[in-house]
C-alpha cells in the first residue's frame, strides 16, 4: 500500500468518527432540549397545582358530640 494510498484510508476513517460524534452530539441536544421542555411543563403544572383555591362559601361546621 503506498502512503497516498493509506492517506486516503486515514482521512476516510476521520471523517467517520467526525460524523458519529456530530450526529450523537445533535441526538443529545434534541433530548436534552426535549427534557427542558418537558420540566418547563412539569413546573407549570407544579405552580397551577399548588395555587391556592378559591374560598369556599359553605356554612361552619357543627361541632359533633
Amino acid at each position: 500500500m503506498e502512503l497516498s494510498e493509506a492517506v486516503k484510508y486515514v482521512a476516510a476513517a476521520y471523517l467517520v468518527v467526525w460524523l458519529a460524534i456530530l450526529v450523537y452530539v445533535l441526538l443529545i441536544g434534541q433530548k436534552v432540549g426535549r427534557l427542558e421542555a418537558e420540566l418547563d411543563r412539569l413546573e407549570a403544572q407544579l405552580e397551577h397545582d399548588a395555587a391556592p383555591a378559591p374560598a369556599r362559601t359553605s356554612r361552619p361546621r357543627e361541632p359533633v358530640a
